[in-house]
């Protein structure tokens, strides 16, 4: 695998290490900036911009206020109460990390038990059922290959509407690589299969990523 910068170390992930390691994590910080972290108080405080964003594309393709709506890796849920205020009731979010869905019920009075569903990805999405609309935002990049592949076949089998990858993408072969624990891989638009009638990209511009959208 190449390097993409020599401050990251390359490393063989495995699904159960990747799930202890977001299951438990918290914002690690240096004397400047957080360097990385799955802190629920931190992306609590993040800015409604990229959830209106996001809210902005699935209205345009079709989202209806009856709709059910799943996020995946959805942590305290800032993504999921944003799109309730704005009317539509029926959200869900699968987190693996049980301290980051406490937050987000005691942050977020939108938001109860009832909107989430604690469990890694392989483990708990055959719990969710039929819905209409799926989306992830920077969270199928720290997935392993395995995990992804378990999404897009239950995806192709009970998401009814739409999809909304919101992830870092990569012209070129995918690259793995870790800063301090930190696991990421960009997303190629090959590894993305066919699951629906017609897949598209564009610009997710709040936070300098791509869209992909998948009309079911």
């Amino acid at each position: 695998m190449k390097k993409l910068n020599p401050e990251f170390e390359e490393i063989d992930r495995k699904r159960e290490d990747q799930n202890v390691f977001w299951s438990s994590l918290d914002a690690k910080e240096d004397e400047n900036h957080i360097l990385y972290g799955n802190s629920a108080s931190f992306f609590s405080s993040v800015s409604s911009e990229r959830s209106e964003e996001l809210l902005n594309i699935m209205k345009k393709n079709g989202l209806l206020r009856d709709d059910k709506i799943l996020e995946l890796g959805s942590n305290c849920g800032r993504n999921i109460n944003y799109i309730k205020s704005q009317g539509f009731p029926n959200v869900l979010g699968l987190e693996i990390n049980q301290e980051a869905i406490d937050h987000g019920v005691e942050e977020y009075e939108l938001l109860s038990e009832e909107n989430f569903i604690q469990g890694s990805v392989e483990s708990a999405i055959g719990n969710v059922g039929q819905i209409d609309w799926l989306f992830t935002m920077a969270v199928m990049i720290h997935l392993t290959e395995e995990q992804k592949i378990s999404i897009y076949e239950w995806a192709k089998k009970n998401v009814s509407k739409g999809i909304v990858f919101v992830e870092s993408f990569s012209k070129n072969t995918m690259h793995h690589y870790g800063l301090k624990g930190h696991w990421f891989s960009h997303l190629s638009k090959k590894e993305i299969p066919k699951i629906g009638k017609k897949t598209r990209y564009r610009k997710f511009k709040s936070i300098g990523y791509t869209a992909c959208i998948i009309t079911m």
